[in-house]
């Protein structure tokens, strides 16, 4: 079993494109002066307006059965839609497949809350731009993902797993995982476009990193813990 791993993270840039449609006009953000030996702007940390969307008010129910799935983005959108504040995963137990964050929303965990990610791949379909092991295709969504967001987080006291009987079945890296990794390596060396290295088909296997922030502005990670992981634990990417 592998141990929970607790972390804060915060990460900044500047901005060069926004989230399509996204509003920043409820987020404000603190600035964490480091005191480095080269020139360094200030962290930009997003605070969030007093905006909270429990998943249960958007159908989720607890247990292990029954995914939150849709639930969770009904959850997403409004929170994202109303201009920013917290998605809220109540205490208990909840089973969910990928979760893809957008703009100005913040993931939180209340304490006692477990977010339980599946392991059928299927729940990671349709594939996302994502890479492996450096080289950037289209795979398997991560378990939690974003892609060209400003102010997203994931917070709170609670936890977030995953299933790992898929996951652990796919890391032996049989013969048809070796392929696809040559024939991956071998066209991104090429410069193929990134839409035409498709990897989440077949018996390819490539399995999804658990949370991956791809070319995000002002990022936080704070506070939750995380157990297993089927690929990458966190993954910021181009962030």
């Amino acid at each position: 079993m592998k141990p929970i791993l607790s972390i804060a993270i915060a990460i900044t840039v500047s901005a060069l494109a926004d989230d399509a449609g996204s509003s920043t006009s409820g987020i404000r953000h603190d600035e964490i002066v480091v005191k480095a030996p080269f020139p360094m702007s200030p962290l930009k940390v997003p605070v969030y307006p007093k905006r909270d969307f429990p998943i249960s008010g958007f159908g989720a129910k607890t247990g292990a059965k029954e995914k939150a799935t849709a639930a969770i983005r009904a959850a997403i959108e409004a929170c994202h839609e109303a201009g920013g504040g917290r998605v809220v995963i109540p205490a208990g137990e909840w089973l969910t497949g990928a979760v893809h964050l957008r703009s100005n929303v913040n993931l939180h965990l209340a304490k006692g809350a477990t977010l339980v990610f599946s392991d059928d791949p299927k729940d990671y379909l349709r594939a996302v731009r994502s890479s492996w092991e450096g080289w950037e295709c289209f795979n398997y969504s991560p378990l939690v993902y974003a892609f060209d967001c400003d102010n997203v987080a994931i917070t709170g006291e609670g936890k977030l797993e995953a299933r790992m009987g898929t996951w652990n079945q796919w890391s032996g890296r049989p013969p048809a995982h070796m392929e696809a990794l040559k024939n991956l390596y071998n066209n991104a060396s090429k410069g193929a476009p990134v839409e035409e290295r498709q990897m989440a088909k077949g018996e390819n296997h490539l399995r999804p990193q658990f949370i991956q922030f791809n070319r995000c502005r002002n990022v936080l990670i704070e506070n939750v813990r995380i157990r297993n992981s089927p690929f990458w634990t966190i993954h910021l990417l181009l962030c």
